[in-house]
């Protein structure tokens, strides 16, 4: 009886014993298949940030061979686009001119007259033109970091792609200082101290753009290119500092190759001898050169250029000037001050030039001291 017994009462649980064993299988296969589905998902996740890691990365630095020709802006440039787009539309666009890298337009936004800069289309089809559009990105950037009262006001950008990029700044009704001056040269309207018969004297001017340098140079920034022809005035006169972006290191090599060029005159003979990093100094010394510009109505030099008549060219100009044998010469009728203040910020050594904050001082105390 026992031994049928045993096979009755253990029948049973043999059965109860396969029945958990299948439940508990079923679990297993169950969480490996959740496990298998997690770390999948895991996986793929992080497949996806990788490859946007990569494009991110990808696009921050610049891809020269993206492109025919070849140009590609950055990720933080993409944003910085994208900040300051324009949400209004452009009226009225106009052709004011064109420089040597880009064109200028007038139009009118918002119904306020702007001004709009572009680089030409034949620059974006030139081997070099990655550079210029990189050049060109470097200064929207600058222009929407300054705020100054003696710098164009920044207005925002019309980005479209990376070949069709637009500057928005303010319209500047007069034109620049360099043609003001030229006209003045003759007619003598604009004295350095006297404003009965013009809106503002020499010397207002002078102060202005000191100033618009002192902030610069604050934040640790040179202009570059500093000249009559990159100082733009308001309907009031009022002159504001402008070209922030295209002129640069570039314009030492100009300056010594192109024999038609008339950038020797404001650059320090430092950069002209020896093609050194550009300096606050340096920025002086073309500030010295601008008080000659607005002393002469003429750029420095030009008594001096050649042509048919003879003279001597840019590149003489530029090795004399870099060998501290040349340097610009003022009018007879310059007042004493203004041309012991000129001759210190070109002086051949750099480190003896005053500072911008030094010269708006300077400037200010001979304004009160000769009105």
């Amino acid at each position: 009886m026992s031994n049928h017994s045993s096979p009755d009462i253990t029948a049973p649980v043999n059965i109860l014993d396969t029945t958990d064993n299948s439940d508990t299988h079923h679990q297993q296969q169950l969480i490996l298949v959740i496990v298998a589905g997690s770390l999948g998902f895991v996986v793929v996740v992080l497949t996806v940030l990788c490859c946007r890691m990569r494009k991110a990365a990808a696009m921050a630095s610049v891809d020269l061979n993206a492109l025919d020709p070849p140009v590609q802006v950055g990720l933080a440039m993409e944003t910085v686009l994208a900040r300051y787009q324009l949400a209004g539309k452009l009226r009225g666009k106009k052709l004011v001119g064109n420089g040597t890298h880009c064109a200028v337009f007038r139009a009118h936004y918002n119904e306020v007259d702007v001004a709009l800069k572009t680089p030409l289309a034949c620059i974006l089809k030139r081997a070099d033109c990655a550079e210029t559009m990189h050049v060109f990105m470097d200064e929207i950037c600058l222009c929407a970091r300054l705020q100054h009262p003696h710098i164009v006001t920044f207005v925002g950008v019309v980005y479209k792609s990376v070949r069709d990029v637009t500057l928005v700044t303010e319209f500047m009704e007069l034109g620049n200082l360099a043609t003001v001056l030229a006209a003045n040269e003759t007619n003598t309207k604009f004295k350095w101290l006297s404003a009965k018969k013009a809106p503002v004297t020499k010397l207002t001017w002078a102060i202005g753009i000191a100033e618009a340098l002192a902030y610069m140079h604050g934040l640790q920034l040179t202009h570059r290119g500093l000249k009559a022809k990159n100082v733009l005035l308001s309907t009031t006169f009022c002159p504001k500092l402008g070209d922030m972006g295209l002129t640069r290191d570039k314009e030492v090599e100009l300056s010594l190759s192109n024999t038609h060029s008339r950038t020797a005159g404001n650059i320090a003979p430092e950069l002209l001898a020896h093609a050194t990093d550009y300096s606050f100094a340096a920025d002086m010394y073309a500030f010295g050169a601008l008080l000659c510009e607005l002393d002469t109505c003429k750029p420095p030099f030009s008594n001096l250029e050649g042509g048919a008549g003879g003279g001597l060219d840019n590149k003489q100009i530029a090795l004399l000037v870099g060998q501290g044998k040349m340097q610009p010469k003022f009018s007879y009728s310059c007042p004493d001050p203004i041309l012991d203040l000129a001759t210190q910020c070109m002086d051949f050594r750099p480190t003896k030039r005053p500072n911008a904050v030094k010269i708006v001082q300077e400037l200010k105390l001979i304004k009160a001291s000769l009105t």
